[in-house]
């Protein structure tokens, strides 16, 4: 990230219009905000699914649904064995999406 970029995203923002001057001082003070922000994405927990929106919660289902079907259509070529394998890999795709919806 570089000033290029934050001077181009308050001026998105409405914070610091396009060709508006700014002090040094509040540069510094736009660019530890940017840090800021930078800082608490990382931390997010990207992968727990109480802080997905509802878009991504629809894109992991749909993910679970089609992996599950994958694992249906495998079973159909294989050996009994592994057939039972893949189906019960299908069966606890769908559990895991169930216990993320409930």
């Amino acid at each position: 990230m570089i000033r290029d970029d934050i001077v181009k995203w308050s001026a998105e923002a409405g914070i610091m219009p396009s060709g508006w001057g700014a002090t040094e001082n509040q540069w510094r003070s736009l660019e530890a905000f940017a840090a800021l922000v930078v800082a608490a994405e990382r931390e997010r927990k990207a992968w727990d699914a109480t802080y997905w929106t509802a878009y991504e919660q629809d894109v992991a289902a749909a993910e679970r649904k089609e992996c599950a079907k994958i694992c249906e259509d495998l079973a159909k070529w294989c050996s009994e064995t592994v057939a039972a394998a893949f189906e019960s890999a299908a069966e606890e795709i769908r559990m895991r999406g169930e216990k993320n919806n409930g």
